[in-house]
């Protein structure tokens, strides 16, 4: 109700959601104001739960927008072939001139977040959610660290939807294997540029979902030297950028190395 009125005040002729939850809600309230909605979907419904979700979803996909935008093949396959002619893969965009990286931006946010400048900084900036994979990242790095005791790991984001549970386990973790003092956690941040500056190795050890993420997108074009998981999901973006390591989530010891 809130949004249909915001919608009749501002005179609005077509909305554009994105998220699950708006596209429902702003979805329904614009169905009742008989205003056109594109759905621009950055989410892989799970097949959870017999893909009950998935049917759902797919209901309300045929009734409510007039188009949909899939930023992965995999989320315009989760469509049904119906709905699917009304949809447009189209991998997520970034400004990269704000990205690149630079030597200023290294030492002052290494000297802001307390890392040596002859550190070796393995990085990840992503929602703080186990399917994002930062347990696998921090179990790996523990394991890594006997081997490179100069390693560092910079895990920027936090939590959403007050959902911090798994943000207080990292935490726990990181106390019982006493790395807190190797392992950077500076929470959301929007100074992209000045993140990637002070890493040297961006790993992204998603377990599922992802498509176009824009932080990988993001480390890509700040110049780093990127591994990512060999999920189905992110197919596309490996294969666009060839020269990204891949690798098993599933295998510590791949990994590791």
């Amino acid at each position: 109700y809130k949004i249909k009125k915001s919608l009749v005040d501002q005179g609005t002729d077509l909305v554009v959601t994105k998220g699950l939850l708006n596209h429902f809600a702003a979805g329904f309230a614009c169905k009742r104001l008989n205003i056109p909605v594109v759905w621009h979907m950055q989410d892989l419904i799970s097949r959870r739960y017999f893909s009950l979700l998935r049917s759902v979803f797919n209901y309300f996909a045929k009734i409510i927008p007039v188009h949909i935008i899939c930023d992965g093949e995999m989320i315009q396959q989760s469509l049904k072939e119906t709905i699917r002619e009304k949809s447009t893969i189209i991998i997520n965009g970034i400004k990269t001139c704000d990205l690149i990286r630079g030597g200023n931006e290294r030492k002052a946010t290494r000297d802001e977040l307390g890392i040596p400048a002859n550190a070796y900084v393995i990085g990840n900036l992503a929602r703080i959610t186990p399917w994002k994979g930062q347990e696998i990242l921090l179990r790996i790095f523990i394991d890594y660290k006997i081997n490179n005791q100069n390693a560092y790991l910079l895990l920027v984001g936090s939590p959403v939807f007050n959902n911090d549970r798994h943000y207080k386990h990292l935490k726990q973790l990181i106390q019982k294997y006493d790395v807190k003092d190797f392992v950077i956690m500076p929470g959301y941040r929007v100074d992209l540029k000045n993140m990637f500056s002070a890493m040297d190795f961006f790993v992204f050890p998603s377990k599922e979902k992802d498509t176009s993420p824009l932080a990988l997108l993001s480390a890509i074009s700040a110049g780093l030297p990127v591994a990512v998981s060999n999920i189905e999901s992110l197919i596309e973006i490996i294969e666009l950028c060839p020269f990204v390591d891949v690798f098993d989530h599933r295998n510590r010891e791949e990994l590791v190395s």
